[in-house]
């Protein structure tokens, strides 16, 4: 009886161990398949839209939605500045920044669109930026920067609309669909046909397409036209962009609208 006894429990103690085990496992397989969320960059609240440095002496600044921080070796502390305006540069691919300290100061953040080589970190970098501080010119020196990328577009956008006219599925065979790969800055692309890729960049709410548009060399029948068009209209040209729901638009600088995408 004291043998059986000794059994049961064996049995029992066992289970309950195999049990734990197994629980834990099924745990263990949760955390690794949780989905990673990447998080925005943030500073006091605002979205992180551009940041930016330079040397002799060393400096950096930061743009959000709302403030202009600015670090500099010779300054205790960094300014925080109210960010009040926002100018676009018409005459040349750039964007300024203009603010006030507390003490009433005028900031100016001037961000062009042109490689800038920051020599000390060894890395080319898309834009250069100037910083002006009141009168106090030994401040702000010229410096490279870059904004930060929109993860709203690293989705697959299927043309809904170009040029204000529909796309339909059936006419295509497939449905043209655009790719932005945010870390290289790399448009994909392809129409029902051919694979479409070059460069571009992002400014706020602007996009620059580089020139020089390559694609595959196949041949595809009542598929081509829209294709040709597509590469013309984009390749070398700057665009508005903006978001409405799960539609992704492009207008032209003159507020045209020029194509509309949906990521589903």
């Amino acid at each position: 009886m004291n043998r059986v006894l000794i059994v049961i429990l064996t049995i029992l103690i066992l289970g309950m161990t195999i049990s734990c085990k197994t629980k834990k496992v099924q745990s263990s397989s949760t955390e690794e398949t949780a989905e990673v969320k990447e998080p925005k960059v943030y500073k006091d609240g605002y979205e992180l839209i551009f940041k930016g440095s330079g040397h002799e002496p060393e400096w950096s600044v930061e743009v959000t939605e709302g403030q202009i921080i600015y670090k500099n070796i010779n300054l205790p502390e960094p300014m925080i500045i109210t960010l009040e305006r926002t100018t676009h540069i018409m005459d040349v691919a750039g964007i300024g920044y203009l603010g006030k300290t507390k003490n009433g100061e005028a900031v100016t953040v001037q961000v062009l669109k042109e490689k800038c080589e920051d020599t000390m970190a060894d890395k080319e970098l898309p834009f250069s930026v100037d910083v002006t501080v009141g009168n106090m010119n030994n401040l702000g020196q010229r410096g490279c920067g870059e904004f930060i990328e929109d993860e709203r577009l690293k989705k697959e956008w299927f043309l809904e609309t170009f040029k204000g006219q529909a796309i339909k599925k059936v006419d295509m065979g497939s449905r043209p669909v655009l790719k932005f790969n945010t870390k290289k800055n790399q448009l994909n692309a392809n129409m029902g046909c051919n694979g479409i890729g070059g460069g571009y960049l992002v400014m706020e709410d602007r996009i620059f397409f580089n020139p020089g548009f390559m694609s595959t060399q196949m041949f595809c029948e009542g598929k081509m036209e829209l294709e040709k068009d597509f590469t013309k209209m984009i390749a070398g040209k700057t665009f508005v962009y903006s978001f409405k729901g799960q539609t992704l638009i492009f207008k032209n600088l003159n507020g045209v609208e020029m194509m509309t995408l949906r990521n589903k």
